[in-house]
């Protein structure tokens, strides 16, 4: 019987879920692993009353995961960036895939040496050096990470009208002049991949696309939430949670009743029960 119920892309057949740094926050995330793909894991979280039905059996754990697509190219900008040991008079070493996805703290790290398209994907971000047939070395050049980061962000703000999670900011947009909605969108997208990207890269993108409002680092995302922060829909849907929290309940009858009542000079109910001296 399984333990918990996972969405998996069709065809993918899932071989073992492995811990990885995540690259923006470096904190330890779950991942999985098979034979042609990294893929990210995200848990929608249930009530504790929920569960699953499959065939004749139950899963009490009612939660749903998720597993997308993730490019691992994520995972190594930040191990790239810091195992090169750039200086202003060196560019950086050049570092074996191997050494490269060393690590006493992350072991899984090293199964990314797997993935079939790996060097084809560095080639779009690295400098790379053949010593021997079939046997490279890597360094993570800026200038190709930059052009990469800003295909990336173009790609989505040709296609913004078709991504689900713009559709809320561009209701935004009727505030906003006709000529600065190009850099609003590509403001956005940036904030999309900020999600997957650390803090030095993150600044090292708005200098390059020349933003004029840098997107914060530490911004969040709601992936699941049909409303974002900031947004007029969010600020209304988080007044209308206050108000009913704070809203009294309706008093039945005969609660208004006793509420009217005279109870001048009558004892309080407790004062029945105090200890007596």
């Amino acid at each position: 019987m399984p333990n918990w119920i996972a969405i998996i892309p069709q065809g993918n057949q899932l071989i073992r879920c492995i811990s990885l740094p995540h690259p923006r926050t470096g904190t330890t995330a779950l991942f999985a692993l098979n034979q042609s793909n990294l893929l990210e894991y995200r848990k929608l979280p249930s009530n504790s009353q929920h569960s699953w039905f499959i065939k004749d059996t139950v899963v009490r754990n009612g939660d749903l995961s998720i597993l997308f697509p993730f490019n691992p190219l994520y995972i190594l900008i930040p191990i790239l960036t810091k195992r090169r040991q750039k200086s202003i008079d060196s560019k950086g070493k050049l570092l074996a895939i191997d050494d490269l996805l060393l690590s006493d703290e992350y072991l899984d790290l090293s199964l990314l040496s797997s993935l079939p398209n790996l060097h084809d994907q560095l080639s779009l971000i690295c400098d790379i050096q053949e010593i021997s047939q079939n046997e490279f070395y890597y360094r993570l050049n800026d200038d190709m990470l930059m052009h990469w980061l800003e295909q990336k962000v173009a790609t989505i703000v040709n296609n913004y009208d078709n991504y689900p999670l713009m559709k809320v900011l561009k209701s935004t947009e009727s505030a906003i002049k006709e000529d600065a909605i190009p850099e609003f969108r590509k403001r956005q997208a940036v904030l999309l991949l900020a999600d997957n990207l650390d803090k030095s890269t993150v600044q090292m993108l708005n200098t390059h696309l020349n933003l004029n409002e840098a997107v914060s680092f530490e911004s969040k995302y709601a992936y699941f939430s049909q409303s974002t922060p900031g947004h007029p829909e969010a600020k209304k849907m988080a007044e209308k949670a206050v108000e009913k929290e704070t809203k009294k309940p309706d008093l039945s009858h005969g609660q208004k009743k006793l509420a009217k009542a005279n109870i001048k000079g009558m004892k309080s109910l407790s004062s029945f029960f105090a200890k007596k001296e």
